[in-house]
């Protein structure tokens, strides 16, 4: 979502298991080119916390597995799909 308005001009939510969205509610937007470009960019960097050695990836997929109210659980190694693909 976006900071400016915490999510009432910008907000969507992609996949963790492939490239696509998962359209909900009202998170329905898109990410653009760029916005793609800055998402994978982002997930490829090393998390900002030292305790967390991995990536932001690595750390998505933990909270995911960890802290999620799903039952829906991903491979921790699951590999990071082409975010820039997402249509």
């Amino acid at each position: 979502m976006d900071n400016s308005t915490l999510g009432s001009e910008f907000y969507t939510c992609i996949r963790i298991d492939e490239a696509s969205y998962f359209h909900h509610g009202c998170k329905e937007d898109m990410l653009n080119s760029k916005q793609r470009k800055q998402l994978v960019s982002f997930l490829m960097s090393p998390h900002k916390y030292k305790r967390f050695s991995g990536t932001n990836w690595e750390y998505l997929v933990f909270l995911w597995n960890n802290e999620n109210n799903s039952q829906a659980n991903v491979e921790e190694d699951q590999p990071m799909p082409n975010y820039l693909n997402l249509r």
